[in-house]
């Protein structure tokens, strides 16, 4: 395959980075409401019990937190395969760092993500002991 010209490797990771911060932003402001909704027990401003709590966190905010590391993977490759086709070696250097960056978020998201299931499982404990 040849490889990609300087000015559409650029244009194309540009556009990947783009995407990549509105996707993040979504996916963050989804999480947070959910986070929000196992933690206060409050879905639509009526009180739900502990069980269903327990459901929003076991499904809703556990498709989520996975859905976040798993845009940074996705990114990650994309970038990584974009610095593989680049014509100019500084450009493929971008790429890479962006990668780079991108596997970073993947980790962190993980790291972040069993932080906060952990913290919600002690919130919902708590809740029930009451």
């Amino acid at each position: 395959m040849a490889p990609m010209s300087t000015f559409n490797t650029i244009a194309l990771l540009m556009a990947l980075a783009v995407f990549n911060l509105f996707l993040n932003i979504y996916v963050d402001r989804t999480l947070s409401d959910r986070t929000e909704k196992v933690l206060t027990g409050v879905m639509r401003g009526v009180p739900v019990p502990t069980e269903a709590r327990r459901v929003v966190l076991s499904t809703l905010w556990m498709r989520a937190a996975s859905g976040q590391v798993a845009i940074h993977f996705i990114f990650t490759v994309m970038w990584w395969l974009l610095g593989r086709n680049a014509s100019s070696e500084a450009v493929s250097l971008l790429c890479y760092l962006c990668a780079f960056f991108g596997m970073t978020g993947v980790f962190f998201s993980i790291v972040e993500g069993v932080s906060w299931y952990r913290h919600l499982q002690s919130v919902l404990r708590q809740a029930e002991s009451r």
